[in-house]
């Protein structure tokens, strides 16, 4: 299902959807997550997303593109009876392609994993940043079909380090 969701992600791109969501259930992992995660889950996202990039790029897709991965939230560092909970502190996400630049991380988190160490970013600039790569002016409002006004960005700020231009 997470192939056939991310061929026609890729589709949709190509004609000129500018937003597609696709999900990998299952991640909600509180018991036996090492064997889940290496069995299952981690292989078919590997699998599906180094396919979807490779695609993008042959087809020149990638350069206006951005690809997020990322969760709802993540696991506490510590193991607690063979049980992971819910950690919203600190959690890594991917993203490339389209003016973000690629092979870098960006933010650090105490050894343990418990802290950040450095400045810490939130979703509206995860969002913000996207904006910036795509060339989307940050101040651009979207009006509900009821008249409402709304902000995309919520006032993020760009993460410039993952900025190329």
């Amino acid at each position: 299902d997470f192939g056939q969701g991310l061929l026609v992600a890729r589709r949709l791109v190509e004609r000129g959807v500018p937003f597609v969501e696709v999900t990998l259930s299952g991640w909600d992992v509180e018991e036996d997550h090492f064997n889940v995660l290496r069995d299952s889950l981690l292989p078919t996202l590997d699998s599906g997303l180094s396919t979807l990039v490779r695609d993008l790029e042959s087809r020149g897709l990638f350069e206006d593109t951005v690809v997020v991965v990322a969760g709802a939230f993540a696991r506490t560092p510590k193991i607690s009876n063979g049980v992971r909970q819910h950690w919203a502190r600190c959690w890594s996400l991917v993203v490339g392609g389209g003016g973000i630049k690629g092979g870098i991380v960006v933010g650090r988190t105490s050894s343990d994993g418990t802290r950040i160490e450095t400045k810490p970013h939130t979703p509206p600039d995860l969002w913000a940043t996207v904006g910036r790569a795509l060339n989307i002016p940050l101040d651009t409002k979207y009006v509900t079909p009821s008249g409402r006004p709304m902000t995309i960005f919520n006032s993020g700020t760009p993460i410039e380090a993952l900025l190329e231009r």
